[in-house]
């Protein structure tokens, strides 16, 4: 396939609209750290926002820039406050003003909106992908979640066929899809409005998170660590590589076996060291290219194990693992931070090496298969979970 990437402002710029307050139906959430996230009456961004906003939306810019290629776009905004509720939770959302606005289209009586330019707004990657026969649109954070088609109804959403109740259409570089489809295909990822004229997308507060500088530790009983471990499998010594993570607070399990094939596994993650990454890369064998989620497929299948091709996919398997509590070859998963996205979904899964170590395929801080120190601020504060599989 050949690829060309749309850049769409992540970001909403200084300039806002005055407005009147947006009707229609809210959509928010999913179900990981529901009671961390609630934001429960908060009118306006954390401090501990704020001071993320700073930090990790400059790492995501880079990300952007790089991987999205083009310039940014001017982004209409909304002033005003609206109180929704997040999926699953009884807790009112306020939510404050400088949302960012897509403005919607009528064809044929019918309204859609500009995908990309939604997803981006997001804070997703958007890349159109073509062959002989196809143009589709492939929406994620380090990996596809979302595949639309030009003039099909049927998407691919995190895996699973879904209907839409009219056809994706292409107008130009631009997929289209059906406004009433919205919410179908972004509840989990964002809260919006919505009426005959255009979406408004709301900014999420970041509540404060207190376990959020607490550390990744081992388990001590774990067997890959025992003495000479490091040596048999060629661990790294743990000492040099690069830098640049929230636990769920759900009930974990503190007895699940370590994964038999885990030095294996570990073996084989670094012989790939340096491999360039890229957003949905097909076929490794093809492509010469892997993005998270086809990287961690790769690999575990080289040891025997067969999983998934998506991180949301994988995350479904396998039991929770304590963050205090990990093993060579466990599985970590992260949101990437955006100021309109949800951070309770999976964008981003890596390898667990051991010593605080995880060697993984990202866009940052390097390109490519790397190995990264995740008790770094960025990888604790985006943190969701870790799951070991049998």
């Amino acid at each position: 396939m050949v690829s060309t990437r749309y850049r769409i402002a992540a970001i909403v710029l200084a300039a806002s609209l005055t407005a009147a307050s947006v009707s229609g139906c809210a959509a928010g959430g999913g179900n990981q750290k529901a009671q961390q996230n609630g934001g429960g009456g908060q009118k306006q961004q954390s401090t501990g926002q704020k001071q993320q906003s700073a930090g990790t939306q400059k790492k995501q810019e880079t990300s952007d820039n790089k991987h999205h290629g083009g310039s940014t776009e001017d982004t209409p905004q909304q002033t005003g406050m609206i109180e929704q509720k997040i999926a699953g939770s009884n807790e009112p959302l306020m939510l404050e003003n400088g949302q960012a606005i897509v403005e919607l289209e009528k064809i044929d009586g019918n309204l859609y909106a500009d995908a990309a330019k939604m997803a981006g707004l997001i804070g997703f990657q958007a890349v159109m992908e073509k062959d002989k026969n196809n143009t589709e649109l492939w929406i994620g954070d380090h990996d596809p979640v979302l595949k639309l088609r030009d003039q099909s109804a049927i998407v691919v959403q995190e895996g699973r066929e879904i209907q839409l109740n009219s056809p994706v259409i292409k107008r130009g570089n631009r997929m289209l899809v059906p406004a009433d489809a919205l919410k179908q295909l972004f509840n989990k990822e964002a809260v919006f409005t919505m009426d005959n004229e255009r979406v408004a997308i709301f900014p999420q507060p970041l509540p404060a998170d207190p376990q959020a500088d607490q550390g990744f530790a081992d388990d001590p009983a774990d067997p890959a660590k025992k003495p000479g471990a490091e040596q048999e499998s060629g661990l790294p010594a743990m000492s040099e590589v690069e830098p640049t993570a929230q636990n769920s607070g759900v009930q974990e399990d503190e007895a699940v076996p370590a994964l038999k094939n885990s030095i294996a596994i570990v073996n084989e993650a670094r012989k790939h060291l340096g491999v360039p990454y890229k957003f949905g890369a097909g076929p490794y064998a093809r492509t010469k290219r892997f993005d998270c989620s086809s990287y961690v497929q790769y690999v575990y299948k080289k040891a025997g194990i067969t999983l998934p091709r998506t991180a949301r996919e994988q995350a479904k398997l396998g039991k929770r693992v304590s963050r205090s509590q990990l093993r060579v070859g466990d599985l970590l998963y992260f949101y990437v931070p955006g100021r309109f996205k949800s951070n309770r979904t999976v964008g981003h899964v890596g390898i667990y090496m051991g010593a605080q170590k995880m060697i993984h395929s990202s866009p940052m801080p390097k390109d490519g298969v790397q190995v990264t120190d995740i008790n770094k601020k960025y990888w604790k504060d985006t943190y969701l979970y870790s799951k070991r599989l049998p």
